[in-house]
């Protein structure tokens, strides 16, 4: 009996720690959507100006800057595609044995009773 319940404990820690990741897969999924779409590119404008650009290099190295950042996002994009690919079936196949336990503890339990 201990040894059942060290497993049932185990299944549901397995699925929580599985959950967890496939909800921060989602979220950075969608920061990573949110970055492709719309990128944010932070060059100080103080560096530009310091560095006598013309106003045609600034333009191409602001261009150069969201590139690099769309590069980045697609990165973090796939990769938490990757997190999905690996949690979820470790989820589902921890959350389908959790409730065949069930089950069985069900009918033992009502087995006991008749």
């Amino acid at each position: 009996m201990f040894s059942k319940n060290i497993q049932i404990v185990y299944l549901y820690l397995v699925c929580f720690i599985t959950l967890m990741m496939t909800i921060g897969g989602v979220i950075a999924t969608v920061n990573a959507v949110a970055k492709i779409c719309l990128p944010v590119v932070h060059i100080p404008y103080s560096h530009l100006r310091e560095t006598n650009h013309s106003d045609e290099s600034i333009a191409d190295e602001i261009a150069a800057h969201t590139e690099n950042e769309r590069i980045r996002s697609l990165r973090s994009f796939f990769n938490s595609i990757i997190v999905w690919i690996v949690a979820l079936p470790i989820f589902m196949l921890h959350w389908k044995r959790i409730s065949k336990e069930k089950e069985n503890i069900d009918d033992h339990f009502e087995k006991s009773i008749s």
